[in-house]
């Protein structure tokens, strides 16, 4: 399904959101596009520390262009509590 460019860039996505209680899944590759589930975590001494699903995206399409150049897509599920 993914390559190790991929996984790198899932795993360091991980790392990201996992601080606050949040997680993500790459769930698949088709083409030049990344499907990935989002599930936001949650900071209450912080709440602005969490990163939204908007931001979230973003950072993902940027990872993708500088790690994994060949996805040009994100099509971010996110999963509510």
């Amino acid at each position: 399904m993914a390559d190790a460019l991929v996984e790198y860039v899932i795993n360091q996505a991980k790392g990201i959101v996992s601080t606050d209680g949040g997680e993500v899944w790459l769930t698949d590759v088709r083409d030049s596009t990344a499907f990935v589930r989002y599930k936001k975590g949650h900071n209450p001494d912080c709440e602005t520390c969490v990163i939204n699903p908007d931001d979230f995206k973003h950072f993902l399409t940027e990872m993708f262009s500088q790690r994994a150049p060949h996805i040009k897509n994100v099509e971010l599920e996110v999963i509510e509590h």
